[in-house]
């Protein structure tokens, strides 16, 4: 009498897939079920959603829309791949435990032989094509956008995946059926270091911390990550079990490639879709939560979201996000009680699109001081900070203090988020320039966007306005007619220095292909690093309306909002500007002169006027009206005295005078056309430079 078979073989094997075929039939049936059963209720949860549309402009979606197009797409893939499954027809293609050649079943050789390559085929799409989804929802959560960008790169790695997976398994079960000797051995191999790379991947998006990846890895993606990671490693824990116990091995592929995934697959996609859209929205508090914390997601992300959703609560605030939840220094603590709408969301992840990876920078490695403002302007303020990084060359932590410029209005605008990504990225790109200010990086964590600068000593208005308060008090004590002369060269040679180097900045973002246009450009925007270089920053996103910027001093009366045409500071706005023309490299040229202007008039503001309110303002510099450039005669006059070479040092002096009068005129003329580039405005500065040289030798 023939030894009884084991349970799992006897059962799984012959009553399940020799007699009637209905193990893959089951899978593909219940898989089928919980997919449609998530469709529903995605569908059911979005059409409540935005049944609140009318009743309030904030309603946030349960789920993304992306993620509805997934559910569906895979609801059809499912669909087709079931029915071939179901019919006696194409049943048995997809048998993937099937015997070797037989007489009585195949009595024409190559009738097996084709109908093995067949089987094999189709085994090869069934797997390629699921396997092509599956990593898509991966590459999609291990990616910092979520914007077209983004779908195209991951679709771009999964299709990758899913032919791999599909030659692989076509392959393996070509050489398993075959009749050589040698079959299970590659069948072993290929499917063997399939199952090794599908479990390695998992755990590292799961378990290896933010800080050791070289990606960006979202919340969501560790609970996706952990549930595939269960079930690849208990799949490949099930193939080497097959060298000891063939039966206990089978039982093992049964539980984890079909009864899990079945069962708990539907389940994964609603909890990674959910909190991924939380991530999106705002509704969390912990952007990076440990590998066994992901899936008590009511602890690290916030609770009943769909519920305040569909009620048309404009403020997610559960229970378990609270401010206290915070450290003291955590980057997210000022921002912490907004809410992010559903258009704000979607500029967020489309603006990620446009940064590279390593401009992103953890939350957790900044730690900011809420209390020490640094500076503020119309849609930001400026913290200081601390930048905790590692260094790539002893691997060691170091610790700098940063500006951190965090984005503070009340609306997250596509405008906004657009000017905050393209400085963002424009002032990573050229950091390395020495009058552009360093950018360390930026961290998003929604509603918080921040922009990490070098921490700077200072804007040149500050410097002026105290430069002009230290003057005062040293005219009161200088009396005689040498010392006045050399204050004189010093202040020239000051201003043809710290000229130059205002002049460079403009001048390097005009020479880039294409021209990058500041359009902003003011002395407030002009930062005095801590080794008193002069350094342009807040490219084109502060862009404030006030006569002049608050860290200036002033008390100047405050402008009306402006129109999206009107978008710049009056004091240092190109007439074209004012009547509603676009930004130029004119334009830039023209605040540029301004800027130039106040370092020859220390403490004074162009148009500072007290009697003129906004609009009289507006109508003096489109009259054609300028500042008085009595500073520039003052500064040349008297820096020459003595009898022998006076008139030849006289005769230099007013020389360059009269090439600084040209520049401020041409720089400033109401026809754009006639204004200079940067570029010859640093040339002529130097020029005039190496004039004054002789002038100063020959004065001392």
């Amino acid at each position: 009498m023939p030894p009884q078979k084991e349970f799992c073989h006897r059962f799984l094997n012959k009553q399940l897939y020799e007699n009637v075929h209905i193990a893959d039939a089951f899978a593909s049936i219940l898989q089928l079920v919980g997919i449609g059963i998530v469709l529903m209720y995605m569908r059911y949860i979005n059409r409540q959603a935005r049944g609140l549309k009318d009743s309030s402009s904030t309603a946030v979606y349960p789920f993304l829309p992306i993620y509805e197009l997934y559910v569906r797409a895979i609801f059809v893939l499912s669909c087709f791949w079931a029915v071939f499954g179901i019919l006696p027809e194409t049943n048995y293609l997809f048998s993937t435990t099937y015997g070797g050649y037989d007489n009585a079943t195949y009595p024409d050789h190559k009738l097996w032989v084709s109908t093995r390559i067949v089987r094999s085929v189709f085994v090869g799409m069934n797997w390629g094509s699921f396997h092509t989804l599956f990593w898509f929802v991966l590459a999609l959560l291990c990616q910092p956008g979520m914007g077209m960008v983004t779908v195209r790169r991951a679709s771009k790695i999964s299709i990758g995946v899913g032919l791999w997976t599909g030659v692989t398994f076509c392959l393996s079960f070509l050489f398993q059926s075959g009749e050589s000797t040698i079959g299970p051995i590659i069948y072993s191999i290929l499917i063997g270091s399939w199952q090794i790379f599908m479990a390695v991947s998992y755990l590292i998006v799961w378990l290896v911390p933010q800080r050791l990846l070289p990606f960006h890895r979202r919340p969501a993606a560790r609970t996706y990550a952990a549930f595939w990671s269960v079930l690849r490693v208990g799949s490949f824990l099930s193939t080497l079990l097959s060298f000891l116990n063939e039966d206990l091995s089978l039982c093992g592929h049964w539980l984890f490639d079909w009864l899990l995934f079945s069962l708990f697959w539907p389940v994964a996609m609603v909890l990674t879709f959910r909190l991924d859209t939380e991530y999106w929205h705002g509704g969390f508090r912990d952007p990076d939560p440990g590998p066994c914390a992901c899936w008590g997601f009511r602890r690290c992300y916030s609770s009943h979201y769909q519920r305040h959703a569909i009620i048309g609560d404009r403020n997610i605030r559960p229970k378990f996000r609270t401010r206290s939840s915070l450290p003291e220094d955590d980057v997210r603590r000022p921002l912490f009680d907004l809410d992010v709408s559903q258009k704000e969301a979607s500029a967020v992840r489309r603006g990620m699109d446009s940064i590279p990876h390593s401009m992103l920078i953890p939350y957790c490695n900044l730690h900011i001081d809420a209390m020490r403002i640094l500076g503020t302007g119309g849609t930001s303020n400026v913290y200081r900070g601390e930048f905790v990084k590692r260094c790539h060359v002893t691997n060691k932590m170091s610790t700098s203090v940063v500006a951190i410029k965090m984005l503070t209005c009340f609306e997250l605008t596509p405008d906004v988020v657009d000017s905050f990504f393209q400085e963002a990225v424009v002032l990573y790109e050229h950091s390395n320039h020495p009058n552009i200010v360093k950018c360390h990086g930026i961290t998003v964590a929604p509603p918080t966007m921040c922009i990490v600068l070098e921490c700077c000593d200072g804007d040149l208005t500050t410097l002026l306005s105290r430069r002009a308060h230290e003057e005062k008090q040293a005219t009161m004590t200088m009396t005689t007619m040498t010392m006045s002369n050399v204050k004189k060269i010093k202040e020239l040679e000051l201003f043809f220095t710290e000229a130059i180097q205002c002049a460079t900045a403009v001048a390097y973002l005009h020479s880039q292909s294409p021209p990058i246009l500041h359009r902003d450009i003011k002395s407030p925007n002009y930062l005095l690093s801590v080794t008193g270089v002069i350094k342009l920053a807040d490219l084109g996103l502060a862009k404030m309306t006030d006569l002049v910027d608050s860290s200036g001093g002033g008390g100047e009366e405050a402008a009306p909002s402006p129109s999206p045409s009107d978008e710049y500071t009056l004091a240092w706005a190109a007439p074209e500007l004012i009547a509603g023309g676009q930004a130029t490299e004119s334009s830039d040229i023209y605040a540029l002169i301004l800027v130039l202007w106040e370092l020859m008039h220390p403490g004074q503001l162009p148009f500072d006027d007290p009697s003129s309110d906004y609009w009289e303002t507006k109508k003096k510099i489109q009259e054609g009206e300028r500042p008085s450039l009595h500073g520039l005669e003052a500064m040349v006059a008297g820096l020459v005295v003595g009898e022998t070479e006076g008139c030849r040092l006289r005769e230099e002096a007013r020389r360059v005078e009269m090439h600084l009068r040209a520049m401020f005129e041409d720089c400033w003329d109401h026809n754009p056309m006639k204004r200079w580039s940067a570029e010859k405005i640093v040339e002529a500065l130097n020029e005039m430079l190496k004039q004054s040289y002789c002038i100063f030798s020959g004065s001392l």
